[in-house]
């Protein structure tokens, strides 16, 4: 009888902690960004400064980047080198086109009241491989987008855009599309 109560209350209080902590009337912020890489184009096979990539063949591009929220006001955010990862690698290519695995992904999971960000900033930095000597800096990159979140996840992306050269003249381009959706709180892995 003791075992059947203390069961009982037990299956109570489960209940209780996912009905809280689930749903999509959980208070929070709760998206997920996806931004992938469509095409890269760099037909001098040069770097952003004017040189050559390699004397004896093309480029071999790798692509790092980030996704920064913009606020508004600003809010602080941690140096942006300390955040750059490996989205693509290339050997010997200046003009291709990319897959739909070429993506970084960002997923928002605030719990309490918080601001919805404005704009989606995705800092790129192109790189030149190279085995013997330092990685070359091709360009760097920054592909901005307003925070436009559908309801549910989306099936299709947005159009294709380009991204902006940080250095060079507009010769090296890389292109982008995008899709920011809703999710459950439960999509999070948020402790509670």
């Amino acid at each position: 009888m003791l075992l059947n109560r203390y069961l009982l209350l037990g299956v109570i209080f489960i209940l209780f902690v996912v009905s809280c902590h689930s749903g999509p009337d959980r208070v929070g912020v709760f998206f997920r960004i996806e931004v992938n890489f469509t095409r890269f184009e760099n037909p001098q096979s040069q770097t952003h400064d004017g040189y050559y990539c390699d004397s004896m063949s093309a480029c071999d591009p790798q692509i790092y980047a980030f996704i920064e929220l913009i606020y508004e006001p600003p809010a602080s955010s941690p140096k942006p080198s300390e955040k750059f990862v490996l989205v693509h690698s290339q050997c010997c290519a200046n003009v291709y086109n990319m897959t739909t695995h070429n993506q970084i992904v960002k997923t928002i999971c605030q719990v309490g009241r918080h601001p919805i960000p404005k704009r989606v900033s995705v800092k790129v930095e192109v790189r030149d491989k190279d085995l013997f000597t330092p990685n070359d800096m091709i360009e760097q990159f920054n592909c901005q987008f307003p925070f436009t979140p559908l309801r549910k996840e989306p099936t299709s992306w947005s159009q294709d855009a380009a991204c902006q050269p940080l250095h060079g003249p507009h010769q090296i381009r890389l292109y982008y599309r995008f899709r920011i959706y809703s999710i459950y709180s439960t999509e999070c892995f948020v402790p509670f």
